[in-house]
């Protein structure tokens, strides 16, 4: 199930990952650069 493709009217897509931020009670979070950090390398693992 983890590899398989979802199929919509116009488009195959496989999600991996499902990332939600609460931005406007964590947006200080992004401010520190060593979880900026961590989320750039989360992402470019993708």
């Amino acid at each position: 199930m983890e590899n398989e493709l979802r199929r919509a009217s116009h488009k195959i897509f496989r999600t991996k990952y499902h990332f939600v931020f609460c931005i406007k009670y964590r947006k200080d979070l992004f401010l520190v650069e060593k979880y900026a950090e961590s989320i750039k390398k989360t992402c470019e693992e993708i």
